[in-house]
């Protein structure tokens, strides 16, 4: 069996895996990359990091956390 033909079987697997196993997947992996020392962070707010996806309402929900806790709306610290 080739690694293409490999690939595509796996691909084929996590199609059928149910959202929140997909999910838990994602999350377990961003702990890892965090115990690596890499933090994935918002493209647009650098001080925030991903931290963990949910499923509410059959929707699927990623949180962010924020670097720092005083910031307020605009980005300016409260001091």
């Amino acid at each position: 069996m080739s690694i293409k033909e490999k690939v595509d079987a796996m691909t084929k697997i996590i199609r059928m895996t149910p959202v929140p196993v997909l999910l838990a997947s994602l999350e377990s992996m961003i702990n890892i990359l965090h115990e690596r020392g890499i933090d994935v962070v918002d493209w647009d707010d650098k001080s925030k990091k991903l931290v963990q996806f949910r499923v509410i309402g059959g929707k699927a929900y990623f949180f962010a956390a924020s670097d720092n806790k005083e910031s307020d709306k605009n980005g300016d610290s409260k001091e």
